[in-house]
């Protein structure tokens, strides 16, 4: 299966417990459909593949800002603490 997006040659910070740190990402449908080893990545390649080579850049998780109104919020606040 072709993935839309292939991101290779990565710090992917994962936060698992059992694979903490992958190289690669392959992304279909704006789903994550693999996170491992470069050389795994490949399965997910074709000649219609978006692919980006991070040249070691590090990759993280979405940050996700549960619940706050943070422009009336922030008003109050010093300092956001994220």
């Amino acid at each position: 299966m072709p993935a839309d997006m292939l991101i290779k040659n990565a710090n992917v910070i994962t936060m698992a417990d059992d694979t903490p740190v992958a190289e690669a990402i392959a992304i279909k449908s704006n789903e994550i459909v693999f996170v491992g080893s470069n050389s795994d990545a490949c399965q997910y390649e074709d000649s219609s593949t978006t692919v980006v080579d991070a040249q070691g850049a590090t990759v993280l998780p979405g940050f996700v800002e549960a619940h706050a109104h943070i422009f009336s919020g922030s008003n109050s606040l010093d300092e956001l603490d994220l």
